[in-house]
């Protein structure tokens, strides 16, 4: 199990001081959803979540995909099972 927390504002608009479930990593990209199951439409000229594949809406889901530099650039903590 990881689970990883955002503190601070980002461009996303993924809301801060909330924990997410880390769900994949294949090499390239991290597979995150927010537990709540939605995400909020990011504010005008932030970024656009990245969809998991061409089924999963990011904004209705909860579930997006980043790159390991995105997930640093966005995530303040990291958690994880040993």
């Amino acid at each position: 199990m990881v689970t990883a927390a955002i503190w601070s504002e980002n461009e996303y608009n993924l809301p801060k001081g909330h924990a997410y479930t880390v769900m994949d990593w294949d090499g390239k990209m991290l597979t995150i959803r927010n537990p709540w199951g939605t995400n909020r439409a990011p504010k005008p000229g932030g970024k656009q979540l990245r969809a998991v594949d061409k089924k999963t809406d990011p904004y209705r889901t909860g579930k997006f995909a980043m790159t390991l530099d995105e997930f640093y650039d966005v995530f303040s903590e990291i958690c994880y099972e040993e």
